[in-house]
C-alpha cells in the first residue's frame, strides 16, 4: 500500500491506499459519518445511506462505507444537501418500522403475544379514532 493524498473538508490528508472513505475519516478522527450498515467483520454494501458523503466529480452523493478512497480524491463530509440526504435516508428506514423486531416482550412471553405489533395497532387505532371524533 502507498500513501496517498486527498482533500477532506478543505484539509489536505496523506494517508494509506485501499481503504473506504469512512475508514479513513474515522481512522482519523476527522468526523463521526453516522452508518447503521457497517460493520468491520462483514464486506460494506452501503445499503442504509446514512454515511452519504460529496466527492467532487461525481454528480451525486457516494456511500462512505463502500467507495474507495483514490489520490487527488476531494471529499466533503458534511453540507446541507448531505444532512437532508442522511434525514431522509433515516426516514425511510424508520418509516416501515413497526413490529418486525422481535422485542424481549415477545421472545420471553409464555403466550407467544406480538406485544410489539399490539401496541403499534392499539396506538394506531386510538389516533384513527381521535382524528374521526375532532
Amino acid at each position: 500500500m502507498s500513501l496517498i493524498e486527498i482533500t477532506v473538508n478543505g484539509d489536505k490528508i496523506k494517508t494509506k491506499s485501499d481503504q473506504t472513505i469512512l475508514e479513513v475519516i474515522s481512522q482519523l478522527q476527522l468526523d463521526n459519518i453516522p452508518t447503521l450498515c457497517h460493520d468491520q467483520r462483514t464486506t460494506a454494501y452501503g445499503s442504509c445511506f446514512l454515511c452519504v458523503v460529496e466527492v467532487k466529480g461525481i454528480n451525486r452523493l457516494v456511500p462512505s462505507c463502500c467507495t474507495l478512497i483514490k489520490d487527488g480524491m476531494e471529499i466533503v463530509t458534511r453540507s446541507d444537501q448531505i444532512i437532508r440526504a442522511r434525514k431522509t435516508a433515516l426516514e425511510l428506514l424508520l418509516s416501515n418500522h413497526y413490529a418486525d423486531c422481535i422485542g424481549p416482550c415477545k421472545n420471553n412471553c409464555p403466550a407467544g403475544v406480538d406485544a410489539q405489533g399490539y401496541i403499534y395497532i392499539t396506538d394506531k387505532n386510538r389516533r384513527l379514532i381521535a382524528l374521526k371524533d375532532a
